[in-house]
């Protein structure tokens, strides 16, 4: 992930003070204050954060507001249930060439500003602006920047076709695996059927990690200044009978798509834009009540919430179209020679085992981690697993547990950790550690589909950097908007 600064202070305006639970309410001028009092259900903000009184002039158009965060269903929906509905206002690209990767798949800012370069059109123009050759700017969500995103989005508006109430339907066609598609619906999603164990348990929305705040705002700041919303959530919906795949499919089989392109991996992106009626209807009945899993975005969801947006933009793809790829840890300043830390892991539960092999290792099944340190590959395969829960015998939470917090006593925080994304391969990690940027990386199995539906259905949060999802919903091709 690209570098960002922190968040600095006072870089949102704080909105007046609110009227405070059981305050008299203002008199006019002149006037004696009656004796009545604000209801405490009223008066908002008590008690809030600098970051959770951010707030946008107007919420999101056309978006269903107070029903919608009631739980309700918008008016002319057919389900009482229904938190899945039409983007109420969005734009949808004309080239090809605005589609990119997210803002958070970068290890370094270098990188974007390199596709910037060769591509003019690519919306990380706006999503990263501070990379933009020659911006001379350094903070990645301070005004400065958010001031200079808001120019290159205006720059860039007519490359966009603006439309009202509409899903979409997204896929993306692997390069080199035929026949693996992967398919979702675009959509406004509320924010308040987010799921949070003491005040939503009942939501249908769950988030599976820790949200750390500065990140959370500097996201909110963007979609604040840029009165749009870029970063779209992956949303994950369980589909055993393959109902949400084939309805969509069928939405948009026989008729070329709206957009589409392809990404510098080669993978494409298409959408198909749904605005019949019947459609919208059917579509909001048939995701209505469904339990969906952030797959990305978690703090893209926190954003919206921050700012007081009734819904985010996200697409849900069926889960069984879905696939996960590894995510990599490198460690750096450990203070063990490596034979004694090698020794050291065996005591704490993993059978370890050197291997011959020079070349990197590739992990490819559950519970066998491939070690590089010192110059040699090692298997870890983590012993006593039983009567571990769904979260505690995963690989990545088995690698925090026993060898960054007991061993290193590391925080999974720890800026001496780096976590890799399955984009970089093992050979990527064993270079970082002969450069000596590293002295140890782990090369991690990919976690199964099984065991991320059953941590999130067992509303536990992941370990730090487990899944990568891939393929990637890409920024671009659809961007929300605000009034």
């Amino acid at each position: 992930m690209a570098k960002k600064k922190a968040v600095k202070k006072g870089a949102a305006k704080a909105p007046k003070k609110p009227v405070k639970a059981g305050a008299k309410a203002a008199a006019p001028k002149g006037k004696k204050a009656p004796a009545k009092k604000v209801p405490a259900k009223k008066a908002a903000g008590k008690g809030k954060s600098a970051a959770q009184k951010l707030r946008l002039a107007s919420p999101l158009p056309h978006a269903p507001k107070a029903a919608a965060l009631a739980g309700k269903a918008p008016k002319g929906a057919p389900s009482a249930r229904a938190f899945v509905v039409p983007v109420s206002r969005g734009l949808l690209s004309k080239e090809p060439r605005t589609l990119s990767e997210n803002y958070d798949e970068f290890q370094h800012d270098h990188e974007v500003t390199a596709i910037i370069q060769a591509n003019p059109h690519s919306i990380l123009r706006v999503d990263m602006a501070h990379c933009n050759p020659g911006s001379g700017l350094e903070d990645g969500d301070g005004p400065e920047t958010i001031d200079f995103a808001k120019k290159q989005l205006a720059e860039m508006r007519g490359l966009f076709t603006e439309l009202r109430d509409f899903f979409y339907v997204y896929k993306i066609t692997v390069k080199g695996r035929p026949g693996a598609e992967q398919i979702g619906l675009g959509a406004h999603v509320a924010t308040a059927a987010i799921h949070d164990p003491q005040t939503n348990p009942g939501g249908k929305i769950i988030r599976n990690e820790a949200i750390f705040v500065h990140k959370a705002e500097g996201r909110a700041r963007l979609i604040q200044g840029l009165g749009a919303v870029i970063g779209t959530v992956n949303l994950c919906a369980p589909d055993p009978d393959r109902a949400l795949q084939k309805a969509l499919q069928k939405l948009s089989s026989g008729r070329p798509c709206d957009i589409g392109g392809v990404d510098r991996k080669g993978d494409r992106h298409e959408v198909w834009v749904v605005r019949e009626k019947t459609d919208l209807d059917a579509l909001t009945a048939l995701y209505a009540g469904r339990e969906l899993f952030v797959a990305d975005g978690n703090h893209r969801s926190k954003a919206s919430q921050l700012i007081g947006l009734s819904h985010f933009l996200a697409v849900i793809f069926c889960g069984e179209t879905m696939n996960i790829d590894p995510y990599h840890r490198l460690v750096a300043d450990i203070p063990f020679p490596p034979a004694v830390f090698v020794a050291e892991l065996q005591k704490r539960g993993f059978k370890v085992t050197p291997l011959a092999q020079k070349t990197p290792f590739a992990a490819t099944e559950p519970h066998r981690v491939g070690l590089y340190i010192g110059g040699s590959w090692y298997l870890l395969e983590p012993q006593n697993l039983s009567g571990l829960d769904a979260r505690s015998r995963i690989d990545a939470q088995l690698i925090e547990d026993r060898i960054l917090r007991d061993l290193l006593g590391r925080d999974p925080g720890d800026k001496r950790i780096a976590y890799v994304g399955g984009d970089y391969n093992p050979a990527y990690l064993q270079k970082k550690v002969d450069d000596g940027t590293y002295q140890a990386a782990f090369s991690m199995p990919a976690m199964t589909m099984k065991e991320f539906y059953a941590i999130n259905e067992a509303r536990q949060l992941l370990p730090r950097k487990t899944t990568w999802f891939t393929p990637k919903i890409r920024s671009g091709l659809v961007i929300g908007l605000l009034d």
